[in-house]
């Protein structure tokens, strides 16, 4: 137990015990940026509800100001955000087709990279296979610092996984107008410090997707992921919108649905994918690769939590849901999912559309969501779904999706060599399987 100025903190949802929650007291004081992870990334707000300690206490914290003289944190926002959206920029400039003129180039994956990795208690050996560039090990958090750079392929390195110096290099679409669009997505989402990750789930969100876009065949991908759960309007393109941003800022259903909600600015939810089609059907997509579905509102350090009010206030919440807040958000662990669920009916209703929520992740996990967080929380209509669906399915379905030869060759190698690090037993992970069972049964 941690005594700080004669009490013990304890989380209210968990009941662990909250070491240094006292930021005058935290030993994050003493921390360099570099033993930490980029700021407001998904791993730094765990590592700050961990310790009981809100963004606006961190902000008066020394590590943060000495953060923002070094230039790591701009405008209340982790540089590299800034960076990635440099490089976007830079892409589109590039004439006449942006950074790659000729066919998409695959990311490193299987066929790159080594078996097993070469990791010794100091160094990390680059991971594509032939290279002998050997770097420092890092610990604790992945930092991309010169330090674990290999040069040769322009990665940072750790012992499980790496990261590209060029984030574009971890996309498949990089013509002028691909770059235009992340541009401009960039100036509203809320980090894309990750982008240039081989794990990170929001270039595999590009990459697939894009490729639909990009061709007019969103209706197709659509029809594939909902499964016959709910049909998308025949002979019709959706709307879509990446992350909740569409024209350099937030798409105003979306914003209109945070404040009736009473979301903050810098913390509303924020959907991976948004396909609209007016009046008539609504999309959202919850996407995961390698994290899960369970999610726990934040520890609240300025006076009483206003959320469940918030959230419950207008008689929506009972509408779409069939368990208290409490129940949802925390006991259950689905607070992401409730979000999506709560403020995507609301839009979707706004206009008398119907309404879907897709849970898009690979085959064999969240086997029972659609069992613990569709049918036992939610209230589902005809008209207001919730669905389970697979990366494995869209694959699966390349042949019949009537995309170009060269797009649906592009995906199909894509899935085939995609990775997804190492494990803890030194072997390179394959992120999708054809032979994988693309149907699970549910927990009992």
């Amino acid at each position: 137990m941690v005594l700080i100025r004669g009490e013990v903190k304890q989380s209210k949802h968990t009941g662990k015990i909250l070491a240094d929650a006292d930021p005058e007291n935290a030993d994050w004081t003493k921390f360099r940026w570099g033993d930490l992870p980029p700021y407001k990334s998904p791993e730094f707000m765990t590592q700050l509800r961990a310790l009981g300690i809100s963004l606006e206490q961190f902000r008066t914290m020394p590590v943060y100001k000495m953060a923002v003289r070094r230039g790591l944190i701009k405008d209340d926002e982790w540089a590299r955000n800034a960076s990635v959206r440099r490089s976007m920029r830079e892409c589109a400039q590039r004439a006449p087709g942006g950074c790659d003129v000729a066919a998409p180039r695959l990311p490193y994956g299987t066929g790159d990279l080594r078996e097993r990795r070469i990791v010794s208690e100091t160094a990390v050996t680059c991971h594509v296979s032939g290279c002998a560039t050997t770097v420092a090990r890092q610990r604790r958090f992945f930092r991309a610092s010169e330090e674990f750079l290999c040069r040769e392929h322009g990665i940072y390195l750790s012992p499980t996984t790496f990261q590209y110096a060029d984030p574009t290099r971890n996309l498949l679409w990089r013509y002028a107008d691909d770059c235009r669009l992340l541009a401009s997505i960039a100036k509203t989402k809320r980090t894309t410090a990750r982008l240039g990750r081989e794990c990170d789930e929001d270039a595999l969100t590009w990459n697939v997707v894009r490729a639909f876009h990009r061709e007019g065949r969103l209706g197709r991908l659509l029809e594939i992921v909902l499964a016959g759960r709910c049909k998308p309007p025949a002979g019709e393109e959706p709307e879509i919108i990446y992350w909740g941003a569409q024209g350099g800022r937030l798409w105003p259903c979306l914003a209109t649905a945070r404040e009736e909600f009473g979301e903050p600015v810098r913390a509303g939810t924020e959907p991976d994918l948004a396909l609209w089609w007016p009046g008539k059907l609504l999309v959202f997509v919850e996407v995961k690769f390698r994290a899960g579905n369970k999610t726990q509102p934040s520890e609240m350090q300025d006076g009483p939590d206003h959320r469940p009010c918030a959230y419950c206030k207008n008689g929506h919440f009972e509408r779409v849901f069939g368990a208290d807040y409490n129940q949802v958000a925390v006991e259950s662990a689905k607070y992401e999912l409730m979000r999506n669920w709560l403020l995507g009916s609301w839009i979707a209703m706004q206009s008398g559309a119907a309404f879907a929520l897709v849970n898009l992740v690979r085959s064999g996990a969240e086997c029972d969501i659609e069992t613990k967080f569709g049918h036992d929380l939610c209230r589902e209509q005809p008209d207001r779904v919730f669905v389970r669906s697979t990366w494995e399915s869209i694959w699966a379905a390349l042949p019949s999706a009537r995309l170009s030869d060269e797009t649906a060759r592009t995906l199909d190698a894509y899935f085939q060599t995609k990775s997804v690090g190492y494990d803890h037993k030194g072997g390179l992970q394959k992120a999708f399987t054809r032979e994988r069972v693309r149907t699970c049964r549910a927990s009992p």
